[in-house]
């Protein structure tokens, strides 16, 4: 962690006690006496030697104990180290342990988010002063000063409405209490990583509100979010840092400013020096001898020197003849690799021609199709224009025989002519009736195929029903299995989806009713042990789901009452009626359980065939009285047997063939099987088939696993059924199309004979036309000009047909030029396939030597890298040795001057016992001067000169601090921006993560340069057409409040404080939302074992919390008076 208090992990969690009831004293008046005092913390106190150790944090608040402090005159809270629930209504005082914590912590009361300025604001009315306790985890690793506090640190403030209070600090017993200011408070919970005034860590109502309210602004959500991440302190720090800088670089510019002062004091001493030249005799021996002793020190380091240089001169040489290797090696490489390179790219350009002929092949293909359609559509026209010729000619030679044929009329007499045309006028009625008789012949086979079509499109739509009922029976069993998968079963909602809300509204207005309505009555009928398999016949016998889910009352007034709660619901899915519209309801007075006596049959228990199967009463339980009799009177249980199949059924019922009394209510009357067939029961002891037609919903079944085999056995058997009714629609629907081709010709034949008919009666008015004159001359010039009109007729129709066939020619050698061309187009792709196989080939050869060469290369750089890491280390040596030759050399020229050599080879030794002697004389010199010596002018001068230099250095070393300081600055902002950036993605992923647990989606836009965040939401991510939405009060209640939450649980990733609070996270949430938040929130707190989590809620969670292998502390507040 970066700051907080150190925590155990890789331990499990050791569970506290079971949840302890707030003590809160609100109820004892001042005048009570007897009230016991507040329970101290059992946490409280070193814990003895045999202790377990402590398994979470550091910082986890084990208590919070207050006085008159708001609403409250006493409250303890004691707190479970993982996760607490408190819970409550409104005005009970949740929200005082929220600003408990933060008052008690050393937090201003701005960072409750209320409008106050003061803490003195939260002392309970009436009361002077008010006390806050907050007992904080001291037992783990790092503790906080352990020899003073022990395991428990207790946090003290009192708030006084006259003067300041103060803060104290104690053991958990009580014991070492000691007064500290708040700069101690700020210490301790800087030692735990406490952040009580963070809204990332503890989340008020207030501050919720600012998101709910979708009053966000970009820079607050953004100082939101750098505080989560520990940003925040880095960005002050960074702040501080370029403060520093600004100071530094002031520094500077005060010390340039002084610097000439000490250049003068410097040059000022070294003119007295100058002056001084009484001793600079000796000074001068005593130089050269100092001269003589520096350079010798030179000639020393100069041998070593030419050693170091031979040595790297030999690395040289072996790294010049490793280099040349390397070299020729690299050259080969390089040779082969062009040229598999090439082979490649040759590869690659093949490869692109045979994608371009490929496509070229496409084309080629997709037009000679098109040529081929052409062809086709020109045949067929060519073929029409030749029939139509032919047709033509046929009406040509038929109007020219007719011609002759009225020229040979106009040689015949008159008598003659009369007689024909009478002939022909009864000709042409005998004619006409005939085609009459036909045409009502076809008009009554059109009406009876018209009949036999209407009958087919009813079987058609028919078939179609069937069709559209096994799919939806098949839907239904796929849904009634999927139900049965789940892990919940809900007796009310398979009896209706809007059987819960029902019975919850009859729950809440309990006492609007008379006497409360007893139902559904499936909720309380349950199977025996081992009758499991009697369920969907038991449920068959009491009515299936309409049965089941009828309610019972004693009274009309609650009656009607029930009907207006049902009629009040919310309205459920579009497919399923409502609950409103088939809820039945039966009215029959309270009385105890019928006897056995009363509902016995005699039948059955005289007669041995039927004794040994159970009627539906004795393989059931009804828990209620008054339900049990309403099923009685409703359904007759106990004269409804039970027999496992249909064989067994008929073989019991034809052995008895009892003779029922006449009436009776105990008889039995019906028999029903394992599938809910049942066989009602007649005088003759005879049964009558009657198959079940409820809806059941498997209500009775506890145990699902054998309703699973039942239901897949009925979803083969309905897809099998689906299968026969859409192989019958097929064969209607082919029927059909047949009986619409026969009616179409039928029609056709009618309408040819019609135009017979037509023809008929024209010639008959012909020939009595005829009768009265002479129509020779008049149809020799009708049959000419019919004559013309045909022949110009054929003309065209010639036309035509040459220019189809020309057509027709026309693309068959265009197709056949295409062809050729598609046979080209296939033939270069071939070839081009066969050189791409070639060249892979060569590819494939040239990959091996280049791989091998390639490592031969690295063999020689490794070698390579081995001379020269020892012609480095030679240089290395040499250049150090240069470097302080280089160095002492210009000391040494400044300090004596140009290169001396002794003559006398002196040893140095030698060369300080003189330079000794010297020295003794010059001070036997310097007494007779009267103290003034020149050491005494040259100390002075050296004194102002190291002044000088040294405020020089000091200002270049401060500068090179300076400038140092500002890049380390540098290259942390950058750390610090791109920590920004990561955190911001981890958070816009983790934000987007959450809201999809609702079918939603999220992202959180940084723009970490002008620091700012917005929120986007969209409502469905699976719709397309969703619209996204930056603004909170776009949302609704439940959509805001678990917005805040992902944005909130988001920036946890981050928080590294031992304890986190929420405050009233589900405001405004449905159960769907709420649900989803408890298990985000428990999905979390699961990760991080070794903190704390503290959520308030006015709504009640045992619904959310019941059944969980680990459940959470939960607190209840005592409800406002």
């Amino acid at each position: 962690f970066f700051g907080g208090a150190k925590a155990t992990t890789g331990m499990p969690r050791k569970r506290a006690e079971p949840a302890t009831p707030v003590e809160d004293l609100d109820d004892v008046s001042d005048g009570e006496t007897g009230g016991s005092a507040p329970k101290r913390s059992k946490s409280g106190g070193r814990k003895g030697p045999a202790s377990a150790p402590q398994e979470y944090e550091n910082g986890v608040v084990r208590e919070v104990v207050v006085e008159n402090f708001m609403n409250h005159s006493h409250l303890r809270v004691e707190l479970d180290p993982h996760v607490n629930f408190i819970v409550g209504k409104n005005g009970s005082g949740k929200s005082a342990v929220v600003l408990a914590l933060q008052a008690g912590l050393g937090c201003k009361a701005q960072a409750s988010g209320k409008n106050t300025s003061t803490h003195k604001n939260y002392i309970k009315h009436g009361a002077d002063s008010a006390c806050i306790k907050i007992h904080i985890a001291n037992g783990g690793g790092d503790p906080y000063r352990p020899d003073d506090f022990g395991e428990t640190v207790v946090v003290e403030h009192r708030i006084e409405k006259v003067g300041g209070g103060g803060y104290y600090l104690s053991r958990g017993d009580g014991s070492g209490r000691m007064k500290v200011n708040k700069g101690e408070v700020s210490r301790l919970c800087e030692h735990f990583n406490i952040k009580a005034d963070n809204p990332c860590a503890v989340l008020t109502q207030e501050h919720a509100k600012k998101f709910l309210h979708g009053n966000n602004n970009e820079v607050t959500l953004y100082d939101f979010f750098l505080e989560a991440s520990n940003l925040k302190d880095m960005k002050e720090k960074h702040q501080q840092t370029l403060s520093m800088i600004e100071k530094a670089k002031a520094d500077v510019e005060a010390a340039e400013a002084k610097l000439p002062t000490y250049e003068e004091a410097a040059a000022k001493a070294k003119a007295e020096y100058d002056g001084a030249v009484a001793l600079k005799r000796m000074d001068a021996q005593l130089e050269e001898l100092n001269k003589v002793a520096m350079w010798a020190c030179i000639a020393e380091r100069e041998k070593r020197l030419e050693a170091q240089s031979a040595a790297e001169a030999a690395a040289e040489a072996d790294l010049r003849k490793n280099t040349q290797e390397h070299s020729a090696a690299r050259d080969e490489f390089k040779a082969q690799e062009k040229a598999l390179q090439e082979a490649q790219a040759e590869a690659d350009d093949l490869m692109k021609q045979a994608q371009d002929a490929s496509s070229s092949g496409k084309a080629l293909l997709e037009a000679q199709n098109k040529r081929k359609k052409s062809i086709k559509l020109a045949q067929r026209a060519a073929t029409t224009a030749r029939d139509e010729g032919q047709t033509l000619e046929e009406q040509i030679t038929q109007a020219k025989l007719r011609l002759d044929g009225y020229l040979e009329d106009l040689e015949k007499n008159q008598q003659t002519q009369r007689a024909a045309l009478e002939r022909d006028r009864l000709e042409a009625e005998e004619e006409v009736a005939a085609l009459q008789r036909a045409i009502g012949e076809k008009q009554q086979a059109l009406q009876a195929s018209k009949r036999q079509h209407d009958a087919a499109m009813e079987g058609i739509e028919a078939s179609r029903a069937e069709v559209t009922d096994a799919e939806r029976r098949l839907q239904q069993i796929a849904d009634d299995r999927r139900g049965l998968d789940r892990d919940s079963f809900d007796v009310s909602k398979r009896l209706h989806p809007q059987m819960p809300e029902l019975i919850a509204a009859v729950k809440k207005n309990e006492r609007s009713f008379r006497s409360p309505p007893i139902g559904p009555l499936g909720s309380y009928v349950k199977m025996k042990a081992g009758k499991e398999e009697f369920a969907k016949a038991a449920e068959a016998a009491l009515g299936g789901l309409r049965g089941l889910s009828q309610f019972v009352v004693a009274e009309k007034e609650d009656e009607e009452l029930l009907r207006r709660l049902a009629h009040g619901l919310k309205p459920g899915p579009p497919s399923v009626p409502s609950l409103s519209s088939v809820l039945r309801v039966f009215k029959r007075p309270r009385e105890a359980r019928f006897s056995a006596r009363r509902i016995e049959v005699t039948q059955r228990a005289q007669n041995p065939h039927l004794a040994r199967f159970d009627v539906v009463l004795e393989v059931i339980n009804v828990e209620d009285d008054h339900a049990f009799n309403a099923i009685v009177d409703l359904s007759q249980p106990e004269a409804r047997l039970l027999i496992p199949t249909e064989e067994e059924a008929r073989e019991a019922l034809h052995k008895t063939r009892l003779k029922f009394p006449q009436g009776g209510p105990t008889r039995v009357q019906s028999v029903v099987i394992e599938n809910g067939t049942t066989y009602a029961v007649d005088k003759q002891g005879l049964e009558e088939r009657r198959p079940w037609e409820g809806q059941v919903g498997n209500v009775l079944c506890a145990d699902v696993s054998h309703l699973k085999r039942d239901l897949e056995k009925q979803q083969r058997e309905a897809a099998e059924e689906l299968k026969q009714c859409k192989a019958r629609l097929t064969e209607a629907e082919r029927v059909k199309e047949r009986d619409v081709k026969s009616e179409v010709a039928g029609k056709k034949e009618v309408k040819t004979l019609q135009k017979q008919l037509s023809d008929a009666k024209a010639r008959a008015r012909q020939a009595v036309e005829q009768g009265e004159f002479d129509p020779a001359a008049q149809e020799i010039e009708e049959s000419r000009s019919e004559i013309a009109s045909l022949e110009s007729s054929l003309r065209v129709e010639q036309e035509k047909l040459a220019k189809a066939q020309a057509e027709v020619t026309k693309l068959e050698a265009a197709l056949g030029d295409r062809r050729n061309e598609t046979s080209e187009v296939q033939e270069r792709f071939s070839r081009l396939n066969e050189l791409i196989n070639e060249k892979s080939s060569e590819v494939d050869a040239l990959t091996g030597p280049v791989s091998r060469a390639k490592h031969g290369l690295r063999k020689f750089e490794r070698a390579g890298n081995e001379a020269k890491a020892a012609r480095d280390a030679a240089k290395k040596e040499g250049a150090r040795l240069r470097d302080e030759i280089d160095r002492l050399l210009p000391e040494v020229e400044a300090a004596v001057g140009e290169r001396v050599e002794d003559p006398q080879q002196r040893s140095e030794e030698e060369i300080k016992r003189e330079i000794e002697k010297l020295q003794a004389r010059q001070r036997k010199q310097e007494k007779k001067h009267g103290g003034k010596t020149l050491s005494s002018l040259e100390e002075l001068a050296r004194k102002t000169q190291e002044v000088s230099v040294r405020k020089r250095e000091e200002l270049d070393g401060i500068k090179l601090t300076t400038k140092g300081t500002q890049e380390n600055f540098d290259e942390r902002y950058k750390f610090w921006r791109k920590s920004c950036k990561a955190k911001g993605k981890q958070a816009a992923l983790d934000f987007n993560g959450r809201l999809t647990r609702k079918g939603h989606a999220g992202n959180l836009d940084f723009n970490h340069r002008e620091e700012k965040l917005s929120l986007q939401v969209v409502r469905n991510s699976q719709d397309a057409h969703a619209a996204g939405t930056t603004d909170a009060r776009n949302l609704s209640g439940g959509e805001r409040s678990f917005t805040t939450l992902a944005f909130e649980l988001s920036m946890w990733e981050f928080m590294e404080t031992p304890f986190r609070v929420l405050d009233e996270f589900d405001v405004f949430m449905d159960d769907t939302y709420r649900k989803i938040a408890v298990d985000a929130l428990l999905e979390l707190t699961s990760t991080q074992q070794h903190r704390q989590f503290i959520f308030l809620t006015p709504q009640d969670m045992h619904p959310f919390l019941k059944g969980r292998a680990n459940p959470p502390h939960v607190i209840k507040m005592k409800d406002v008076r």
